[in-house]
């Protein structure tokens, strides 16, 4: 029985001529796929092999990548034989790697891992699965998302080979490929070609491909909204300008939000260094005087919101929102701003690790929302305890609020949830900021404790939101911190033990923060009452949780040891 896809492949494939390289280009990517190809082998996860480790052993690391046989039509060998020939492979490309590279001791200890792996799961060796016994679609569509997707998932786990292999197919069949030359030329810059990689860009596209407009290049006009009540403002926090500000900023504009919006730079480096992107696309910007870290920086932005703002709303600088997300959150505070109840919601969000793979930082940058985030779901599914992919999700996703999750703050283990605030991008309402700063404070990071302590003590509550996650790009300033600069690092580990000492000396000395945290216990041990109650508007029925985790903060008990209070008690 013949497959659709087999019909679209063969119509596709008769209407389009191949495309010719001309040949320099050609033995570039030939270059670009035996580097990849060596990487793979090697399982170089960090370290791409570039232009410069081929120069004078090139020969030799080809035949040995010729002898594994990747293409699938190599013969079939006995599991101990080719054990033996993975185990031989890893070491001869690791020590023709290693000498060039001059990093004996750093190569020789991550060698014995990859052994231990190649021995222990055979059935993920680059030769085990032949590109020949994959569907890369490659040819069944005219558009190209479905490869790329294809494509960069193959790269996060690791298999490099496939990855350029199937983008070179998609170059050469004559069908749009004006994302394909992108990702080449990045990769292609990747290994240090750098004269092929400009040379691919400016080749002349199909005629029947389509100018490709990317958002960051043309923002689209703001959104129109019916009227609304409520007032929203939006405050961005930044240090540095990068392209990972700038793509986050252009995916907030282009989104469906309707609200304020201000740029708030902290005072780290001395020039305005965002004020000239922010003029060009028209977003208001606040330049910190002074480096304060984020509590002040949010003050000074916040003073700039329009009086009668009613919903706060704090991001970060390397978020890349979805383009339908505010509807959501203003659906969702509709339903709870005039009950008093709830002082803050927290926004869903996945969150990934960009230094892990450079791949995952440049789709970011391009601002390939759906396809990013595709990956990352399917890469987590591949392999669901990934340490640089983490999901901040309600605990109970199936209903509109649920308990935020906290990403730095949980421990499952000991079963401690932090619900009072969480998550990439937090809102509050303006009242509960004002309420906070009535007692002037020197502290600078402890924004989210006092917006905890603040709703906790007035028995309101923070929720999440189950909306269409946002993504998190994690580490993206402080990791440019270098030389003499790291030593702010230090100064942010101080801050916050000397913002500890001030929290005290404000509200207590027995609300020290570790025992905020037991709020989440008390939810927890009341879940499915507090779910059940807040999506049906019934706050006055679980007002006796706040009661539960006084008793608990008082008696300083853990691990559930207080007897629970009921509502008839």
């Amino acid at each position: 029985m013949v497959q659709v896809s087999e019909i679209t492949d063969v119509r596709l494939e008769s209407s389009r001529p191949a495309v010719v390289l001309a040949l320099p280009l050609k033995r570039a990517l030939e270059r670009l796929l035996l580097c990849n190809r060596i990487r793979e082998l090697a399982d170089y996860r960090m370290t791409p092999v570039t232009v410069k480790d081929l120069r004078g052993i090139g020969g030799l690391l080809a035949f040995l990548v010729r002898v594994v046989d990747p293409s699938g039509i190599r013969a079939r060998r006995s599991g101990a034989i080719q054990l033996l020939m993975d185990v031989w492979i890893i070491i001869t490309l690791r020590l023709l790697l290693l000498f060039r590279r001059h990093r004996i001791g750093e190569d020789l200890r991550s060698t014995v891992g990859v052994l231990c792996r190649a021995v222990l799961f055979r059935h993920q060796r680059y030769a085990a699965r032949p590109t020949t016994e994959m569907v890369p679609h490659v040819r069944c569509s005219e558009k190209e998302e479905l490869l790329i997707r294809s494509c960069l998932l193959l790269r996060t786990m690791q298999r490099y080979g496939p990855c350029i292999e199937f983008l070179i197919q998609r170059l050469t069949s004559g069908l749009p490929a004006a994302e394909t030359r992108r990702w080449l030329a990045f990769f292609l810059r990747e290994i240090g070609d750098d004269t092929a990689a400009d040379a691919l860009l400016t080749m002349e596209p199909a005629a029947s491909e389509a100018t490709v407009i990317h958002h960051l290049e043309v923002p689209k006009p703001p959104a129109q909204h019916a009227p609304r009540r409520l007032k929203y403002g939006l405050y961005v926090m930044t240090v540095f300008d990068s392209d990972v500000f700038r793509s986050s900023l252009l995916s907030l504009m282009n989104s469906d939000y309707d609200g304020q919006i201000v740029v708030a730079e902290d005072g780290y480096l001395p020039n305005k260094v965002c004020e000239a992107f922010c003029r060009e696309v028209g977003v208001p910007y606040i330049k910190n005087p002074e480096w304060t870290y984020t509590q002040p920086l949010a003050n000074l932005a916040i003073q700039a919101f329009d009086e009668d703002t009613d919903i706060l709303l704090q991001a970060p600088n390397d978020v890349l929102w979805p383009p339908r997300w505010f509807g959501q959150l203003d659906g969702a505070w509709k339903r709870v701003f005039d009950t008093g109840k709830v002082g803050g919601l927290t926004m869903s969000a996945v969150q990934f690790d960009a230094s892990v793979e450079p791949m995952l930082k440049e789709a970011f940058v391009r601002g390939r929302y759906e396809g990013l985030l595709w990956v990352l779901k399917m890469r987590a599914q591949v392999h669901p305890w990934l340490d640089w992919y983490r999901e901040a999700l309600p605990h109970d996703g199936s209903q509109l609020f649920g308990l935020p999750k906290d990403l730095y703050t949980d421990d499952v283990t000991r079963l401690l949830w932090k619900v009072a605030y969480g998550g990439a991008v937090s809102t509050f309402s303006r009242t509960l900021w004002t309420e906070v700063n009535r007692v002037p404070s020197q502290m600078r990071a402890n924004l989210d404790l006092e917006l905890g302590y603040q709703c906790w003590t007035s028995r309101r509550w923070f929720l999440a939101v189950n909306n269409t996650p946002l993504i998190h790009m994690i580490g993206q300033d402080s990791r440019r911190l270098t030389g003499r600069d790291k030593v702010l690092k230090v100064r942010v580990k101080e801050m916050f033990k000397q913002d500890d000492a001030l929290f005290r000396q404000k509200y207590g000395e027995d609300w020290y923060p570790p025992y905020w945290y037991f709020s989440g216990e008390s939810c927890m041990i009341y879940h499915d009452e507090i779910l059940r109650a807040v999506n049906e508007g019934r706050f006055d029925e679980i007002d006796f949780v706040f009661d539960d985790f006084e008793a608990r903060r008082k008696g300083r008990y853990w691990a559930c040891s207080l007897p629970s209070l009921s509502r008839s008690q």
